[in-house]
């Protein structure tokens, strides 16, 4: 996976664990392009195989944040790092911005600029010890900060659930640093970003208890009302409802009722214009007079 100048933030994919430094497996593209690279060094059937130059229209090539192409799925003791989505915050940690990307089934944040910096200038990556599980073990740019739920320090129940690859469904970030995970079999829940760049854990603030009327845990965004009161909306694949969670206090979430997808949808509709492009969309009405302004985070649903 490549970063690209001009690549919208909003495009970006993700990565996360650790321990010592490695080189990259698979050949870089080149720095002009339109430019194949023949992977010299790529082990059986990848030897002498093309890396496709990239069009003129995407920029120039800045630097390579995760590897993992020849890496085997694992779940022990880290999820294989498999880059899957990023949020750009750059109204956080001041002057910086924050970037986090889920990475498999973890959250890595990241200085915003300093990304950037040092992907181009090609810093050595951290690899995720795998013992035998696969020869070729996945690396990424260390992070600042991260949050892995099944890691035994992380304060996360992660007791419930068979097997599986996935444990990380989706996040959200607010602009306070609060980090949403829907974690599915594990629940959802809410992490602290201190915005260090010491490659430690975010703080675990709270896991709300399971209740009967729960869908599970698959989708989780991050709401502010204009009267500074702050939302955290949970949703799944398959029924139309989504619970609503009232998370001024972080550390004791209060549920706040359903909310209707075809509701949400609607909304969305009438406004004419995506959710979160600067258009209120009455969330007022659906999330118990939550009010229009005051973005944290997606306003996708």
């Amino acid at each position: 996976m490549t970063l690209i100048h001009r690549l919208a933030l909003s495009t970006l994919f993700v990565i996360a664990s650790g321990a010592p430094l490695a080189a990259q497996d698979w050949v870089l593209p080149a720095p002009t392009p339109d430019t194949d690279v023949k992977c010299t060094t790529c082990a059986d059937k990848a030897k002498n195989q093309m890396t496709p130059g990239y069009p003129a229209t995407l920029g120039t090539f800045v630097g390579r944040y995760l590897d993992s192409n020849a890496s085997n799925d694992c779940q022990q003791p880290v999820r294989t790092f498999r880059a899957i989505g990023v949020t750009p915050m750059p109204g956080l940690n001041a002057p910086h911005g924050r970037l986090y990307f889920q990475i498999g089934s973890s959250v890595m944040a990241y200085d915003m600029d300093r990304f950037f910096q040092r992907a181009a200038r090609g810093e050595p990556f951290q690899t995720n010890n795998r013992g035998q599980c696969t020869q070729i073990a996945d690396k990424v740019l260390p992070w600042d900060a991260w949050y892995y739920a099944e890691d035994p320090n992380s304060g996360w129940d992660y007791s419930a659930g068979g097997d599986g690859q996935t444990r990380l469904y989706w996040f959200d970030v607010d602009d306070q640093g609060y980090v949403y995970l829907a974690t599915k079999w594990y629940r959802w829940g809410i992490v602290k970003d201190s915005m260090a760049h010491d490659s430690g854990m975010m703080q675990f603030i709270s896991q709300p208890a399971p209740t009967s009327d729960d869908v599970i845990p698959i989708m989780v965004v991050a709401l502010k009302g204009s009267n500074s009161t702050y939302y955290a909306v949970i949703g799944d694949t398959f029924s139309t409802k989504m619970n609503v969670f009232d998370v001024t206090d972080r550390a004791s979430p209060q549920k706040r009722g359903n909310l209707s997808k075809w509701d949400a949808v609607g909304q969305r509709v009438r406004s004419g214009r995506r959710a979160g492009a600067g258009r209120c969309l009455r969330w007022h009405q659906l999330l118990h007079r939550l009010g229009c302004g005051g973005r944290a985070g997606r306003i996708d649903v």
